[in-house]
């Protein structure tokens, strides 16, 4: 799934009703994992041509995608949309596919909600659910064009989430007030270079925390500053933020799937607060107070200076000596944690090579529900064939399985442990085999062999009552056939002859 957002990168916010997967230009990004009110980041390529979804609908459900995207894209009717039954492999995720006879994108209701519990966080209000004509289609596929002009387009597609949803939350962008709302906040603006949040709760016994991220890198993390005291103009440009803290952040973005997932909970954490200033900026200000420094240093040694005395020389010396013992400190301790860091990651690379049943997510495509239970589900997919796999083939069909997103930790343990035994089990002719599975990467789940007919308990039940059929159709014909080749008779002796 399609996560870390790149410089010449763009992002899209986006959902389906109910499985959503997302392609742009034939390649696959990634899929929403079958949650409609969990909006999921995407990061698609700039030279980007064509975005298209693929949108699976539980049966007698309404279905839609809903979205937005950091060059101004909305999911409005500029989408062309079409019920349809056919296949990835008929080419209508590539590029060069003809859509000029499918009709506009009917547009539905807006993502305000008619209450709380229908409105998709992440998404702003005004953006509009889309699908084909009919509502209840089983699957729909959408497409949209991307111009030369919108791929020039520099806007910044930003997210930012509070802990509660009555906390407040103000939006800076250069020193001017760009945004605000309530609990969560996702618009589209130019291209800035200081970005400043200040997120409040009215309740003073409650400590802020929030996590947002944009398309052109921003993320909540360490490399910010913030503090919980209000400074007068604190959004400027020229205000100074060199005495404010970091903040304190917590674990990788595990729950917010729209926002990036390397984005972190932040709060501060000095003194408890129920309020949050924060400010970003992609200019070094230590680079500034480094040319300030060397301009302090060059006035002291000016020209009026005529002679040194030897105390300087000293002071010069033991300093100069004192630089080089620190640097070649630092140098070493580099050195040793470059070493450390790469032995880590061989290790790591061996392990992957150890196990050759693990594969991408984004190697798999969900196509539809097959079943579910109360802790699982299994879809019917299609999956890109590896070297290994015979017959050669670029696409096969396979039977995905997963856990539900509410599953508990237990649950994922079991899980885990399944796809262990699967393994251990490895392949046989009489058995539905593993084919892969995925464990390095959310969402966990395994890969095995479709099985076109069933499972085996209704395939012979089938198979009995055929056979029945068959015997009575037999009996049948033996009932209404004579004993004998020929007709019996009697003479007039009583012989039979």
């Amino acid at each position: 799934m399609s996560s870390q957002t790149n410089a010449t990168d763009f992002a899209g916010i986006l959902t389906g009703d109910d499985n959503l997967t997302v392609f742009a230009d034939g390649r696959l990004v990634g899929y929403n994992g079958g949650a409609w009110n969990k909006a999921r980041w995407f990061s698609f390529p700039s030279e980007t041509k064509v975005i298209t979804v693929f949108v699976y609908n539980r049966p007698n459900g309404f279905g839609g995608f809903l979205g937005v995207f950091s060059n101004g894209a909305v999911t409005d009717s500029s989408w062309k949309c079409k019920e349809s039954s056919i296949k990835p492999d008929d080419g209508w995720e590539q590029t060069n596919f003809t859509d000029n006879t499918w009709p506009n994108a009917f547009v539905r209701h807006d993502n305000s909600g008619r209450h709380s519990s229908t409105r998709v966080f992440g998404i702003p209000n005004d953006a509009h659910w889309i699908s084909a004509k009919n509502h209840y289609a089983t699957r729909f596929i959408c497409r949209r064009r991307i111009s030369k002009e919108e791929r020039l387009i520099k806007t910044t597609l930003i997210t930012i989430l509070a802990t509660r949803s009555s906390q407040t939350i103000e939006l800076y962008l250069d020193g001017v007030f760009s945004a605000g709302a309530v609990g969560d906040l996702t618009v589209v603006k130019d291209q800035h270079k200081l970005l400043a949040v200040h997120v409040e709760d009215k309740n003073v016994d409650n400590n802020v925390y929030f996590v947002a991220s944009s398309s052109n890198g921003f993320r909540t993390n360490r490399s910010l500053k913030c503090t919980n005291k209000y400074h007068q103009g604190w959004f400027l440009p020229n205000f100074r933020d060199a005495s404010w803290p970091k903040p304190y952040a917590d674990d990788s973005n595990k729950v917010v799937y729209f926002a990036a997932p390397d984005a972190k909970w932040i709060t501060y954490l000095v003194t408890r607060s129920n309020n949050l200033f924060c400010r970003w900026n992609t200019t070094v200000a230590e680079v500034q107070n480094a040319t300030s420094s060397s301009r302090i240093s060059t006035e002291w040694i000016g020209p009026n200076t005529n002679t040194l005395s030897t105390l300087v020389i000293v002071l010069i010396a033991i300093g100069g000596v004192t630089a080089a013992v620190v640097i070649g400190f630092a140098v070493s301790g580099y050195i040793w944690r470059k070493r450390r860091e790469n032995n880590e990651h061989n290790i790591q690379l061996k392990d992957q090579k150890r196990d050759k049943w693990e594969i991408k997510g984004s190697d798999v495509t969900i196509c539809e529900e097959l079943g579910h239970g109360a802790f699982g589900k299994v879809c019917k997919g299609i999956m890109q064939a590896s070297s290994r796999m015979k017959p050669r083939q670029s696409t096969i069909t396979v039977a995905i399985k997963m856990l539900q997103d509410n599953a508990t930790p237990d649950q994922l343990n079991d899980f885990l442990e399944e796809i262990t035994l699967m393994k251990a089990v490895g392949s046989h002719k009489n058995i539905v085999n593993l084919i892969g599975c995925c464990t390095k990467s959310s969402p966990n789940f395994l890969v095995v062999e479709y099985a076109a007919k069933g499972d085996l308990l209704s395939y012979l039940r089938e198979r009995r009552k055929k056979i029945k059929n068959t015997d009575m159709e037999y009996v049948q014909i033996r009932e209404s056939t004579p004993e004998t080749p020929r007709a019996l008779s009697k003479d007039s002796t009583g012989i039979v002859r």
